[in-house]
C-alpha cells in the first residue's frame, strides 16, 4: 500500500539530483545521451504506462528524465538556479 508513496518520494529525490547535477555541469546534452544509452543497455520501457509508474518506479521514466534535462536551464532563463556556484576570479 505504501509502494506509490515511497516511489514518488524516492521519484522527487531523483528529480531533485538531476537538477544538482545540471547546475553543476551544465552538460545538459552529454546527459541526455547518458539516459538513451541507460535506457538502450538496460532494455527498460522507456515510457511505462502512468500508473506502472506512479505505482512502481522508483525513478522517473527515461523519457520524463529525458524531456527534463534537456529543457532544465534556469541560467539562460535568469531563473536561480538552487546550488551555489562560485564566482569567477580574475
Amino acid at each position: 500500500v505504501l509502494s506509490p508513496v515511497s516511489a514518488g518520494i524516492s521519484r522527487a529525490m531523483e528529480r531533485e539530483a538531476d537538477k544538482f547535477s545540471l547546475e553543476l555541469t551544465r552538460l545538459n546534452q552529454p546527459m541526455a545521451t547518458a539516459f538513451i544509452k541507460l535506457a538502450e543497455d538496460s532494455k527498460v520501457n522507456p515510457e511505462p504506462h502512468p500508473f506502472i509508474e506512479f505505482w512502481r518506479y522508483s525513478h522517473p521514466s527515461l523519457n520524463k528524465r529525458i524531456e527534463f534535462v534537456l529543457d532544465y536551464k534556469p541560467w539562460e532563463r535568469t531563473l536561480p538556479e538552487r546550488i551555489a556556484r562560485p564566482v569567477p576570479r580574475g
